[in-house]
């Protein structure tokens, strides 16, 4: 059997309750138990047949000791820094007409920023 390599791999929020889980070496009836939830409703998280709700993805990332975008998010995700956040925020507000125009403005920024550094890199 050949060994795959998963780190860049997507994760559902359910293989991310999984692994903490196993990381902590709890059983799924131990972290029922833990976060006063049932067992097959655990079971149905780490399958992915539906989401925890809030209340119970805060327990769990107290019991695991990690925040809740380590629960919520893909690693990928969580690995943004606060600033390109805040700006993903400020996108997501804008109403859905002016989005392609934002996205257009951002990638001419971006281009030109891009075409600085190559110059520079050159010289």
């Amino acid at each position: 059997m050949q060994n795959f390599d998963t780190a860049g791999l997507p994760m559902s929020i359910g293989e991310n309750i999984r692994q903490k889980r196993e990381e902590q070496g709890l059983s799924q009836k131990r972290l029922a138990e833990a976060i006063e939830s049932g067992e097959n409703t655990v079971v149905g998280w780490e399958k992915d047949k539906n989401a925890p709700p809030g209340d119970k993805v805060v327990a769990m990332a107290k019991l695991f000791g990690c925040s809740t975008d380590e629960i919520l998010m893909e690693r990928h995700e969580r690995d943004i820094s606060p600033e390109m956040r805040a700006l993903f925020r400020r996108f997501g507000d804008l109403p859905e007409d002016m989005k392609p125009m934002a996205r257009s403005m951002i990638s001419a920024l971006l281009s030109s920023l891009e075409e600085e550094a190559s110059r520079k890199r050159v010289a």
